[in-house]
Order: structure tokens, then C-alpha cells, then sequence
């Protein structure tokens, strides 16, 4: 059960790191070629020795506003 929960907030911060990843992409590369949405969840080439670095990066990023939110509406309730 624990497994569980874990496999599904990684996946939960995967997925929030390579939205927002993507939107920066898309507003910094407007006039260029720019990164899919699954080649920034994935990384360029699933296959390619990076896929774990993207993967990790978008976690961070996903965690970190993930709990940013939590704390900012915890603070807007409590307070």
C-alpha cells in the first residue's frame, strides 16, 4: 500500500514538473522548435541515458510546488 501512494505521488510530481517545464518551454521557445509535453515528461529519447535525469528534475520541480500549494493554503486557512 505504501508502494502505492509513493509510485502515485512521483508520478503526480512527474507530471506537474514536465506541465510546468513545457509551459516555460512553449513562452521562451515561441518562435523556435520546441519540446513536446511527452518529450519533456520522458525526456528527448526514452531510450536516451538522460531519461532518468529528466524524470528526476520534473519530480523536484512538481514536489516543490506541489508543497508550496499545500503550505500556502494551509496558511490561508489556519491564519
Amino acid at each position: 500500500m505504501t508502494e502505492l501512494i509513493g509510485d502515485f505521488f512521483g508520478h503526480l510530481f512527474k507530471v506537474i514538473g514536465a506541465a510546468l517545464r513545457w509551459a516555460f518551454g512553449k513562452l521562451k521557445w515561441s518562435n523556435g522548435k520546441s519540446l513536446t509535453f511527452k518529450e519533456y515528461l520522458y525526456g528527448p529519447n526514452p531510450d536516451h541515458s538522460f531519461a532518468d535525469e529528466d524524470e528526476t528534475t520534473n519530480a523536484l520541480i512538481g514536489g516543490i510546488v506541489f508543497f508550496t500549494l499545500v503550505l500556502a493554503l494551509l496558511i490561508l486557512f489556519i491564519l
